[in-house]
């Protein structure tokens, strides 16, 4: 059985609002290919210090192997690595995954009384490297997004050859004193090899995201940037 995922719009995959009082991370994975299925999901509520994998070898020694993971404001390095060895099928297989990182922040400084304006500034970074598949073959990308309260900034990528890229991503709310903000951040891998292949040469692909973390701050000195959850997001 031939099997394609299918991709879904990031801006349509996440929620307009959230209800989000408290901190939350959850983390979802699954792989599927020709003799090999395996799925892991995994919910915690604040820290969490274990990745989790999706993936298997089939008979024939082609590998799905996917790793990712994170906490409160901080991402795991995680590696996704397809190696799919010649077939005569056109059998397609790979792995998606999904980090997702939803605290509460109260908006507030030194001196303000409630009420008062206060601008934050929600930063994602990123650092990532690709070893993308043959184009016809397959394809390896992340899309991400980071938010304070109903301010989003999106990336997709990466979208060249043997990438090694650094990415920033940062959305802007004007708040008030008092008010608690949604901070929330989401990482997408989308990974996949297949086809008929020909030539007798394998096909491959391998997408790090080696380093991704949240930093909130604010021009208003001293102001508040360490969730309800107890993480300071620095």
């Amino acid at each position: 059985m031939s099997h394609r995922f299918v991709r879904h719009a990031l801006v349509a995959a996440i929620s307009l609002a959230c209800a989000c009082n408290a901190a939350a991370t959850s983390l979802s994975a699954w792989a599927y290919g020709a003799e090999i299925w395996e799925s892991n999901t995994l919910t915690t509520n604040g820290l969490s210090n274990t990745p989790i994998s999706a993936g298997g070898t089939a008979a024939d020694g082609s590998v799905v192997d996917c790793k990712a993971g994170g906490s409160n404001g901080i991402f795991m390095p995680s590696s996704f690595k397809l190696h799919r060895e010649v077939r005569a099928d056109d059998e397609w297989f790979g792995c998606q995954t999904e980090v997702d990182s939803t605290d509460s922040v109260t908006a507030w400084a030194p001196g303000l009384p409630d009420g008062t304006p206060i601008r934050y500034i929600a930063k994602m970074k990123l650092k990532l490297s690709l070893v993308a598949p043959p184009p016809d073959f397959g394809y390896m990308y992340l899309e991400t997004m980071v938010q304070v309260e109903d301010t989003r900034a999106f990336w997709y990528g990466p979208d060249a050859l043997d990438a090694e890229q650094e990415v920033t991503l940062r959305a802007v709310y004007d708040a008030v004193v008092g008010q608690k903000l949604v901070v929330r951040a989401l990482i997408k891998s989308y990974n996949q090899v297949g086809g008929t292949l020909v030539n007798g040469v394998p096909v491959t692909g391998e997408l790090s995201l080696k380093k991704a973390r949240v930093i909130l701050s604010s021009p208003t000195p001293g102001a508040n940037i360490t969730g309800d959850s107890g993480h300071l997001y620095q």
